[in-house]
């Protein structure tokens, strides 16, 4: 049962805390978001590598949250805790038919 607390906490200052305003490499990503509103998006500037690397999947999957929540970055947040709690329930799976089998 105390495993819950951690997540519960986390999502309780997303709830009270989260602010709908790009933070710190948020604005980076800016641009992207207004070629992606305006149609002017295309393929080339997705596969553009950011530093040594590309992120085309990231990049991918944050306009597609950006135009289906106006890019609002609470949803983000949501997002990000949804994908770490899923994570963990599919690790803490594993962990059970691995070391109980």
């Amino acid at each position: 049962m105390l495993a819950v607390v951690p997540p519960l906490l986390v999502a309780t200052v997303i709830a009270r805390y989260g602010l709908n305003v790009p933070m710190r490499d948020q604005w980076r990503f800016a641009p992207h978001v207004i070629e992606f509103f305006s149609g002017d998006y295309t393929f080339e500037r997705l596969w553009r590598p950011s530093g040594d690397h590309r992120v085309a999947l990231p990049r991918a999957v944050m306009l597609g949250l950006a135009g289906w929540t106006r890019w609002d970055v609470r949803a983000e947040m949501w997002f990000d805790f949804a994908l770490a709690v899923g994570s963990l329930g599919v690790l803490g799976d594993l962990a059970r038919r691995t070391l109980w089998g």
